[in-house]
């Protein structure tokens, strides 16, 4: 970004205020597309810029993995055309240059609101999941590997961590203040898209009269949330068919039986969601999603701990 930037204002007169256009060529993700428009922010030509269009798909090659800058003066005729109201609804307007404004985080409630209890058998399950989870680290990075940014095993083992350091703070006698505890732990600990929406799962559950029925609300904001539904290659396709094996009453085996087929299922599913969603089909031929292996790996574990 910064040759480019460098490259297009030495050839523009040295005087004036300008118009940016930042256009994306066809594929690259939104995330990647604002950290370009944060390397624009350092260049010089920033400095000069008054408006801003984009970054968006405004001219592209289809599957192009690019960008490109384009300048306009900061002229009364070009800016009352480019804020003119225009039927594509591709076209992301024009907006003010300026820098980024920011604001105070609000407070945060505390994570442990409850006083600690004890449960002996809750106690095992939760250490012995996290256990696994980090046994699983090294397996999980790999699967993670081939379809995404590698780090899922570490985000599941560390979340794991901070589980295992916090377990004497647990009201372990309520399965409901326990779920909640966990929420805010993993809201404020845990990495990555999978951290966030288990805790959305964790608070939502733990907010409800039943747990049970609370794991099915809290299943469906997630989706709500995170975009993903079954059968689009996430983690959802192993913990939609556990939450409901455990909603159903069914044993503790049969809910890992049922997690275990749902991620096994995955290795033949196109990915609609998430890094996966970039990777052509062939290369995740018979490879599980990671998310969905570790949710597996969760509730097998569990099951053995009985």
């Amino acid at each position: 970004m910064t040759r480019a930037a460098e490259k297009l204002e030495a050839s523009l007169p040295r005087e004036g205020r300008f118009i940016v256009l930042l256009n994306m060529l066809g594929s690259v993700p939104p995330l990647e597309a604002y950290a370009l428009l944060d390397g624009f922010s350092r260049t010089a030509l920033a400095a000069r810029t008054d408006w801003i269009i984009g970054p968006a798909p405004v001219m592209t090659a289809l599957d192009m993995n690019g960008f490109s800058l384009t300048t306009l003066p900061s002229e009364p005729a070009f800016l009352d055309a480019l804020s003119s109201d225009a039927e594509p609804r591709a076209w992301p307007g024009l907006a003010p240059y300026a820098p980024i404004a920011t604001l105070p985080l609000p407070p945060m409630t505390d994570t442990f609101l409850d006083t600690p209890s004890e449960n002996t058998m809750l106690r095992r399950l939760i250490v012995t999941g996290a256990e696994a989870l980090i046994a699983s680290e090294a397996r999980l990075n790999a699967l993670d590997a081939k379809c995404g940014d590698g780090d899922a095993g570490s985000t599941f083992a560390e979340s794991s961590r901070v589980v295992l350091k916090s377990i004497d703070s647990l009201p372990l006698a309520s399965p409901q203040k326990v779920l909640s505890t966990l929420g805010r732990l993993l809201a404020r600990h845990s990495g990555g898209s999978s951290g966030v929406l288990l805790s959305i799962l964790a608070t939502t559950a733990g907010n409800e009269p039943s747990w049970r029925q609370g794991l099915q609300k809290g299943a469906a904001r997630m989706q709500g949330y995170g975009g993903a539904r079954a059968g689009d290659r996430t983690m959802l396709d192993a913990l939609l068919p556990a939450i409901e094996a455990l909603e159903a009453g069914s044993s503790l085996h049969e809910v890992a039986q049922a997690s275990r087929a749902g991620a096994d299922a995955t290795r033949s599913m196109k990915a609609r969601a998430g890094r996966a969603s970039y990777i052509p089909d062939e290369q995740l031929k018979d490879i599980p999603d990671p998310g969905a292996e570790a949710i597996a790996v969760l509730f097998e574990t569990l099951a053995k701990a009985l």
